[in-house]
């Protein structure tokens, strides 16, 4: 049986874990593992995995209750658990959303329940003189709370920011030709804006974040 193996990047973010099969049920071993090695790393790549939407969603559940996204209503899915992106037309409509991660974004950060962790799965990646285009970026936030002046962080303590996913969702449809419609009266009424701490304590490691949405409106408390 092969054992499983992080293998870190030696960056200030990310690490690789080798040796799961994610389409197949962990071990208590396994998850608690990957827990682990989540909040040491940031960010973590399972090379070779093979899933479809039952198994991505089943692995998902394995670390929290899942969220069905306010605009799932956009695309057709078995599983609205699973949101997927993707700018391929079928029968006149994309397969779903088409222009997704247009700008710096903390996910979920709307919701009134933070979220523990997101996961990405990518079927298809497009590619232009062979290299792949639209490479997901992320952001050490307990890196970028170190680095705060003290003063700053002293002053800040006590502090929330008001998460406006209408706004968000408006800025969206403002950006490159979005062809995304307005959110209804009753997603709105469905995700509120809510106000979160500004520094908060990571849920594995206990070390400060911060804890921000820039792509949001929001204002500090």
């Amino acid at each position: 049986m092969v054992m499983p193996a992080v293998r870190p990047t030696g960056s200030i973010l990310g690490a690789r874990v080798e040796g799961l099969d994610l389409s197949q049920p962990l071990s208590g071993d396994d998850i608690a593992l990957i827990a682990r090695s989540l909040g040491a790393y940031g960010v973590l790549c399972f090379p070779g995995q093979d899933l479809d939407a039952a198994a991505l969603k089943a692995f998902g559940a394995r670390f929290g209750s899942l969220e069905v996204n306010v605009a799932a209503s956009l695309y057709a899915s078995e599983f609205p658990e699973v949101m997927l992106l993707s700018n391929i037309v079928e029968n006149g409509r994309p397969i779903g959303l088409p222009d997704a991660g247009q700008d710096w974004h903390t996910d979920m950060s709307y919701s009134r329940t933070i979220a523990f962790a997101t996961i990405l799965h990518a079927m298809g990646i497009p590619r232009r003189n062979g290299r792949a285009l639209g490479n997901t970026e992320f952001l050490n936030m307990q890196a970028a709370y170190a680095d705060l002046p003290g003063e700053l962080k002293a002053r800040l303590q006590h502090a929330t920011a008001r998460h406006d996913f209408n706004k968000f969702w408006e800025m969206m449809r403002r950006e490159k030709g979005s062809k995304r419609p307005a959110l209804t009266e009753a997603q709105k009424k469905a995700k509120p804006p809510v106000s979160h701490p500004i520094f908060l304590a990571h849920p594995i490691t206990g070390r400060k974040v911060l804890y921000a949405n820039p792509g949001y409106s929001m204002r500090i408390n």
